[in-house]
């Protein structure tokens, strides 16, 4: 059983994920054009890593095959080494990653 601050940091990542999903959607492939969503995938992607530092050890350990500590430390990517990051690599984490990462969370939320 999850306690109150696991199961809210659960779906406080589990709402971003689908937020930037969503806002990836409403770019129409082209999001280096569109500032605002843009912007908003940011933001999810500094929320996703906070969140996952409030996740029990226990739960982490349900899905050993998710990168916890690159999940954790990709905020500080989106933060400080903004000049790296580039709209395919938001296209390809948001794409890729989230809707496993969520997808994990969710049924470890079970």
């Amino acid at each position: 059983m999850l306690s109150d601050r696991a199961r809210l940091a659960a779906g406080d990542i589990i709402a971003h994920c689908e937020h930037a999903q969503a806002f990836l959607r409403e770019a129409r492939g082209d999001l280096a054009a569109d500032l605002r969503s843009y912007y908003a995938i940011i933001h999810c992607l500094e929320v996703i890593p906070e969140a996952s530092r409030r996740l029990p050890e226990e739960l982490k350990a349900r899905h050993p095959e998710k990168p916890w500590r690159a999940v954790a430390a990709a905020g500080n990517i989106y933060r400080h080494g903004y000049d790296v990051v580039d709209a395919q690599m938001i296209i390809a984490t948001v794409e890729d990653e989230l809707p496993r990462l969520a997808a994990a969370l969710r049924s470890a939320s079970n």
